[in-house]
């Protein structure tokens, strides 16, 4: 049967109707009666109108459902990120905060490591000035080291000055065409004697000439006292041509001298370059002692012996002198004579090798 509500089909013997509500009563129930056309096209119509109604309302609680739904996932993200934010502005603060003090601390270490340079370059400095320093200091130790050793090699002490200088004497021979004069060295015997000689050259002497000698005195060495003096004596040959050599007696001296405080110098004891210091009368020198030094610049060999050549100053007066070896403290022998021309200045001294040899003494 149909409800006469709302037309809404509903069995025989329920009393209200399910659509409506609808009560029915026996008066009220209505005949069970085919609808009609006309009837059934509005009862269709509504419910028709009924189904989009609840459609669309469901569709339109889901959109409502779906935009809260999305409005709840915006606002959680939201959320989520905002907190994800305050993380990191707080991890970004924290960081900065960090690095401000590693920046803090790497300034205290450039400043700390800066002054360390600054000291270490000073320190450096100061060391560098002191290593000057003692490098000028050790030069000059060695080098007043060097000059005492070279002074000690190659001067002769003033205590073997004294001993030498009063054994040099001024000669003087006249001669049938004047005058002349060289220089000697006085010898003796050992244990000393007043019976001396003195070592000069033949061309100073000359022969059968009349000659004295002078002996130095006074602190400045000036010749002052006189013997006479010849080339006889003893018996034995007193002067030996071929080496320009001469041996003078001299009698009635007072003065006593032993030995030669230096003793005669081998070939052996003479090498180029030592110095030589020359003791005389040059004519250029006034009538004082003269001390003139040099080198030995070469050797000459004869057939009596060498011959020493030396850039120590040699005039004619210095002929007959003493020549002795710095170096190796020894006599060289006597300064003869002093060369001309290309080799001005160039003096020679006749070696006591020779003079043994040939002298036989």
């Amino acid at each position: 049967m149909f409800c006469d509500q709302c037309g809404n089909k509903t069995e025989e013997n329920n009393k209200f109707c399910d659509n409506c509500g609808f009560s029915f009563t026996e008066e009220s129930k209505p005949v069970k009666k085919q609808p009609s056309k006309k009837q059934a096209q509005p009862a269709l119509k509504a419910s028709s109108n009924k189904a989009v109604t609840l459609d669309l309302s469901k569709i339109l609680n889901r959109r409502a459902l779906i935009f809260i739904g999305a409005i709840i996932l915006i606002i959680v993200a939201g959320s989520t990120t905002f907190s994800f934010y305050q993380k990191y502005q707080t991890q970004v603060e924290t960081s900065s905060q960090e690095l401000s003090k590693l920046q803090g601390q790497l300034q205290k270490v450039q400043k700390s490591t800066g002054e360390s340079l600054t000291e270490l370059r000073e320190e450096n400095e100061e060391l560098r000035s002191e290593g000057e320093e003692l490098k000028t200091t050790i030069r000059s130790v060695s080098s007043n080291s060097q000059r005492q050793q070279l002074s000690s090699t190659n001067e002769l002490s003033q205590d073997l000055l004294n001993k030498i200088m009063p054994r040099i004497v001024k000669v003087r021979c006249v001669k049938s065409d004047g005058v002349s004069e060289g220089s000697g060295t006085i010898q003796a015997p050992a244990g000393g004697s007043t019976q001396w000689s003195v070592y000069t050259n033949l061309h100073v002497t000359g022969l059968n000439n009349y000659c004295t000698v002078v002996l130095p005195t006074g602190v400045d060495f000036v010749p002052t006292k006189t013997y006479s003096a010849s080339l006889v004596g003893n018996g034995s040959y007193s002067y030996y041509p071929d080496i320009d050599f001469a041996v003078l007696r001299v009698s009635n001296a007072t003065e006593l001298f032993s030995e030669f405080p230096l003793p005669a110098c081998g070939v052996a004891d003479i090498k180029i370059g030592d110095r030589v210091t020359v003791f005389g009368y040059p004519n250029f020198g006034g009538d004082s002692l003269t001390v003139t030094d040099g080198i030995v610049s070469g050797i000459e060999y004869t057939a009596y012996g060498p011959i020493y050549k030396t850039s120590a100053k040699i005039d004619r007066g210095n002929s007959g002198g003493l020549a002795i070896d710095n170096n190796s403290k020894c006599g060289i022998g006597i300064p003869t004579w002093a060369t001309s021309g290309a080799f001005d200045g160039l003096g020679y001294i006749q070696s006591w090798d020779m003079i043994k040899k040939s002298g036989n003494l």
